[in-house]
Order: structure tokens, then C-alpha cells, then sequence
């Protein structure tokens, strides 16, 4: 028998040994000739010769089929054949490798549309967070910012330091939060999915989607931040050095 890469870690089996299986018939026992990456199956696959499998099982169910095309075939119109070929005779779905790619990755877009729907919020929420800590922020230093006023600081200077202390925050923001997204990423590729599946997944460091994301944390910090900033400059001079 041939078996999957993931059944090959999960149940520590390796080429050569042999496996006792239950069949119809009674215990079957078979030597792994062969491994094979196959990811149809999280638990593993088994791959015998349908004859053998038949014979033992006594079930002569299909349902799966792999179609090698020689070269220079069209993929599409060996489509088209196989569909009029099982027209009227079973219901099959039918597709090219393309469109089954095609297929998986639509599947796997949907169930990452609520993570995206969660990292919207969770930006939201950090921009109030910002909004907040800069309100705190300037509060308790409202008599040092009456003072940098009164010794000749400009409103506009004042402005630039609340939305650079914001903008301080956003690139830590990012740098923190690319550090935990890596080790968590890389504890779900390595750990978790050996685990669960049997499958090391490959993993490759975001370096695009962090460079994206770092102006636009930016600038979202900005525009959290110009509220404060404003009403850091609009107290009177003799009212902010006289705060306690």
C-alpha cells in the first residue's frame, strides 16, 4: 500500500513496516511500499490496488476520480466529455484542476472573510483606544504644555508633538503586533496543524502586508489623534499653567 505524508507522522509509519487493516474478510496486513503527499484527508490516506480493495471490502463504491490527460489534450474539452459520458447516468461534479483550485481558494476566502470583518473592528477599537490614552495624555500634562506655551511654544509646535506621540504609537503598535502575528503564526504552521492534521505547512514571513499595513497605521493614528491634538492647543495659557 501507498500512504498519505500526514498518515506517515501522525501514526509514526515508515516505508517498509506493515499495517494490519479490518476488513470484510478479516485483519489484512500490508507492507508501506510507498509516501505519497496527499491532503484529502486530516486523519491520513490509504492507497491500495482497487482490485485488492474490492475483493476485501466487498464494495465496489467510486467516489473520486483522478484523470490524467496526455500532453497537448484541452483540459476543458476532456470536461466536456467526461460530463456527456455520465450525463443521464450518475450525478458527477466535474472539474479541470484549475477550476477545483479555483474552488478550494473561494472556500478559503469565505472563512477568512470573518477574520477581516474582526481586523476592521479591531482597528476601530484601536483608534478609540489612541483617541483615549491621548485624552489621559494630555490631561495630566496640561500645566507642561502651558508652560512650553508660555516660554514662546507655538500651538502648531504643541499640535506636533500630540500627533508625532501618536504616531510613536501606531509604528510600536504594528512592530509589537507583527512580533506576536509571526509567533503565533508560526506555533499554528509548525505545532498546531502537526498536530491536528499531521502537515508541516510552510510558512513565509509578511513582509509585503507589514510594509502595507505600517503607513496605514499611521496614518489612522494621525487621524485619531487630531481631535486631541486640537484641544490640546485651544486652553488658555494662564488657565493650562495654573492646572493641578
Amino acid at each position: 500500500m501507498l500512504i498519505s505524508r500526514n498518515f506517515s507522522t501522525r501514526w509514526h509509519t515508515a516505508i517498509g513496516e506493515h499495517l494490519k487493516l479490518d476488513s470484510a474478510d478479516g485483519p489484512l496486513d500490508l507492507p508501506v511500499v510507498g509516501i505519497v503527499d496527499d491532503y484529502r484527508s486530516e486523519k491520513g490516506t490509504i492507497f491500495m490496488d482497487r482490485a485488492l480493495y474490492k475483493r476485501a471490502w466487498h464494495d465496489s463504491g467510486v467516489d473520486f476520480f483522478d484523470i490524467s490527460l496526455k500532453p497537448g489534450v484541452d483540459p476543458v474539452a476532456a470536461k466536456h466529455n467526461v460530463e456527456k459520458l455520465l450525463a443521464g447516468q450518475v450525478h458527477a461534479f466535474v472539474y479541470t484542476n484549475a477550476e477545483f483550485k479555483k474552488w478550494v481558494s473561494s472556500l478559503v476566502d469565505q472563512f477568512f472573510v470573518l477574520n477581516y470583518m474582526q481586523l476592521v473592528v479591531a482597528v476601530l477599537v484601536s483608534m478609540l483606544g489612541i483617541v483615549n490614552t491621548l485624552f489621559i495624555s494630555i490631561s495630566q500634562r496640561r500645566r507642561e504644555m502651558g508652560i512650553i506655551r508660555a516660554v514662546g511654544g507655538l500651538r502648531s509646535q504643541i499640535r506636533k508633538l500630540v500627533l508625532l506621540e501618536a504616531g510613536a504609537l501606531g509604528i510600536l503598535g504594528v512592530a509589537v503586533g507583527a512580533m506576536a502575528g509571526v509567533f503565533s503564526t508560526l506555533f499554528m504552521t509548525r505545532t498546531v496543524s502537526m498536530v491536528l492534521a499531521g502537515y508541516d505547512m510552510p510558512f513565509y514571513f509578511p513582509w509585503t502586508l507589514i510594509l502595507v499595513s505600517l503607513p496605514v497605521v499611521v496614518i489612522g493614528s494621525l487621524m485619531a489623534a487630531w481631535w486631541p491634538a486640537q484641544l490640546a492647543v485651544q486652553k488658555p495659557v494662564v488657565e493650562a499653567i495654573a492646572y493641578e
